[in-house]
């Protein structure tokens, strides 16, 4: 009757261990892929805009001149153009949409 109980506990107690390991291994997989361990896709946390971080200047399509601030058109084409605050007048006159 005891032989009984302790084969019975020791059986939960294996197949609770395979549950943990099982899913501590799926959680760190998780984390992996959730981390950038693959592909290029970010947290979204890491993305936004954090105080005291440098924003990075993009090219004007026209001028390439760096500027911190661009407007963004759409071409005849349909082709997304960043234009400079000197540039926004040549957009104006081409009648390009602004996005």
């Amino acid at each position: 009757m005891i032989g009984k109980w302790i084969v019975f506990i020791a059986l939960a107690a294996a197949v609770l261990l395979l549950y943990k390991i099982g899913r501590g291994f799926l959680q760190r997989q998780t984390i992996k892929t959730r981390s950038g361990g693959t592909g290029n896709v970010i947290p979204i946390h890491r993305a936004g805009n954090i105080k005291g971080k440098a924003k990075s200047s993009q090219p004007c399509s026209y001028c390439r001149k760096k500027s911190n601030k661009l407007a963004f058109y759409s071409d005849e084409a349909g082709a997304v153009i960043g234009l400079c605050k000197d540039c926004r007048s040549k957009a104006d006159r081409r009648g390009l949409m602004r996005l």
